[in-house]
């Protein structure tokens, strides 16, 4: 004869303890809820419990867990020994149009359908990552299906979480299809009849957004198919990889709120980006975005125009409307404070300006930023060398030095209608003294060399957008 003794004693004043004993084995189990549901402690592991007003202390074998949490109830069941079949009716919430995220149907839209090899997860309680059970359609196709399988240490009138992904599931890491991103969740109370175990119904509701990404180059407005599409949302980056590259991407994401998203493609051995700010997706939704995205420049792109909507063009070329030439990317790479290279500005500061002058008129034009995260400013004394030396030809100088040859940064510059003035200084914004900096100053021929001037002498400046 299975036994459960309990003594328990309430008083006003004081804390009593509330003993409970197993004779044998875990068929009697005394279930003890906290009045928000998130905690639920088992007899079977337990050798003492006491009341102190709402705090409730759990002894067990391996020492003392404290949960403080104020008591709804304590109740005692007698759970059904081994497994039992679970039978459920199961509906996919569809009320709204926009709420559906997991197939297509032959009109283009959006549908949730239960399919085969679906599996829903079984647990006790909201917080344990190990299922009790698991269940799977009996009918597929549709939003709704009867749902049967084996579940272990049911009792009646117990509240189950049903769920389509195993606890263990992550959203860092997808492949951009609909195929693998059915993810919903129901709760439902169970009903035991001798053998039996049923619930009537549970309607699932999705716990993230869908999104659908098409990927456009911005300059050309063509489809980019890429592999993979890193997602960053505030400090958290996630990562799709599509077996193949694709230009259509789904993601599943939970919901968030007004935060600053940034999409990183890799498009062959192009690098494409994309940001946002203030973007919000709600869990049950489905968004369709179509994405222009920007592409990063690499060497191949050198003596070509960077214009103001951040785009990588041709000189000449037909720009959108609204949009202007902005600089002559002339070096590509990550020195000298930059993170992906300079653009040289089409045009000299107007009028020439002492050191200091000449830095603060150059970071005036940062007020109308073509790249996000970019810098205008005076080129330092490195990035003079680095555009000369990115932008060589045969015959020029080959490494940085105080005398060097330009022929090639000139011949772009010039391909750009925006050669530098020969026998000119230009400032850099490298001091080479307390009251000296260093200029660059451009010879008549092909030469340039390193000088350093007074920091109030008035020389030419010209702008670089660091980006």
């Amino acid at each position: 004869m299975k036994k459960l003794y309990l003594l328990l004693t309430i008083m006003l004043c004081g804390v009593m303890p509330i003993m409970a004993q197993n004779t044998d084995d875990n068929h009697n189990k005394a279930v003890f809820l906290s009045s928000d549901g998130n905690s639920e402690v088992n007899t079977d592991d337990i050798q003492l419990i006491r009341f102190d007003g709402g705090k409730v202390t759990v002894v067990q074998p391996w020492g003392e867990t404290v949960f403080d949490h104020t008591l709804q109830n304590l109740t005692f069941f007698r759970s059904q020994s081994g497994t039992l079949r679970l039978t459920v009716d199961a509906n996919i919430d569809t009320s709204d149009d926009t709420n559906r995220a997991f197939s297509i149907d032959g009109n283009g839209n959006l549908v949730s359908t239960w399919q085969s090899g679906d599996v829903v997860y079984v647990y006790s309680n909201k917080e344990s990552t190990t299922e009790i059970g698991t269940l799977t359609p009996a009918t597929t196709g549709s939003s709704s299906a009867r749902l049967v399988g084996d579940v272990s240490g049911l009792f009646d009138n117990q509240t189950l979480y049903l769920e389509t992904q195993p606890r263990t599931y992550s959203f860092a890491s997808q492949t951009g299809s609909l195929s693998n991103m059915f993810y919903a969740k129901a709760t439902a109370t169970v009903s035991i009849n001798g053998g039996n175990a049923t619930i009537s119904n549970a309607t699932f509701t999705r716990p993230m957004a869908v999104v659908k990404f098409t990927l456009k180059d911005k300059a050309t407005t063509y489809a980019i198919k890429a592999s993979p599409l890193i997602i960053k949302i505030g400090e958290t980056t996630y990562t799709v990889t599509p077996t193949s590259a694709a230009s259509e991407i789904y993601f599943a994401i939970p919901e968030f709120s007004d935060k600053d998203i940034t999409l990183t493609a890799t498009v062959g051995t192009d690098t494409y980006t994309y940001n946002k700010t203030g973007v919000t997706f709600e869990n049950g939704k489905y968004y369709s975005i179509g994405v222009k995205m920007t592409r990063q420049a690499n060497t191949g792109d050198i003596g070509k125009i960077i214009a103001t909507n951040g785009c990588i063009y041709d000189h000449g070329a037909t720009l959108p409307t609204g949009v202007s030439e902005a600089g002559m990317i002339a070096y590509v790479g990550n020195e000298s404070d930059c993170a992906h290279g300079l653009a040289i500005a089409l045009a000299d500061e107007t009028g020439d300006k002492t050191f200091g002058t000449a830095g603060t008129t150059a970071s005036q034009k940062n007020s109308d930023m073509p790249v996000v995260g970019g810098t205008w400013r005076i080129p330092s004394k490195t990035d003079w060398e680095n555009m000369f030396l990115a932008c060589r030809k045969d015959g020029d100088a080959s490494s940085a030095a105080s005398d060097m040859t330009n022929a090639g940064f000139r011949d772009k510059l010039t391909a750009c209608s925006a050669n530098v003035t020969t026998s000119e200084k230009y400032w850099t914004s490298t001091t080479s003294s307390g009251d000296n900096g260093y200029c660059i100053y451009v010879g008549s021929d092909t030469s340039a060399s390193i000088q350093s001037t007074p920091k109030i002498n008035t020389l030419k400046a010209r702008a670089v957008l660091a980006f």
